[in-house]
């Protein structure tokens, strides 16, 4: 085995880590959002078991909330994409972040695949270098 085979190989292995990193960096951005549907979901269903006229506190960020009275439970605004953003019912926006949610774990599902994927090459990658090495190829 030469030099350039290991050097090639090496890259190989290199580029295989690098979207193993990039794939997980999406993972975590797709798991946020789904928890930020449920968290959404909850705080509805919530919502809507107080009733009309009810004292709230309504989170702004930053672990910060302010006093707010429920006046309309039973219609929400909610976004649909693009900055826009509908009035609907408490059970049409239910729907809507429902098939959020399936969307969401759908994609996460696809990504997890995607990465055991490139995690099994990057490993047989890794043996194909171990193995070049020990037979006295330098590495990349």
């Amino acid at each position: 085995m030469s030099e350039r085979e290991a050097r090639r190989a090496a890259a190989l292995l290199e580029t295989y880590r690098g979207q193993i990193d990039a794939l997980a960096k999406q993972h975590e951005v797709m798991r946020m959002s789904f928890e930020e549907v449920l968290r959404a979901r909850e705080t509805l269903a919530r919502y809507r078991v107080a009733g009309e006229g009810k004292e709230l506190l309504v989170p702004v960020g930053a672990t910060t909330y302010v006093y707010a009275q429920s006046q309309t439970p039973d219609r929400v605004l909610i976004g649909i994409g693009s900055s826009l953003i509908v009035e609907d019912t408490e059970p049409g926006a239910r729907a809507r972040l429902d098939a959020r949610a399936q969307s969401l774990e759908t994609a996460i599902q696809a990504l997890e695949a995607r990465l055991e994927e490139v995690e099994a090459k990057a490993e047989a990658q890794s043996q194909i270098l171990d193995d070049l090495v020990s037979r006295g190829a330098p590495p990349g």
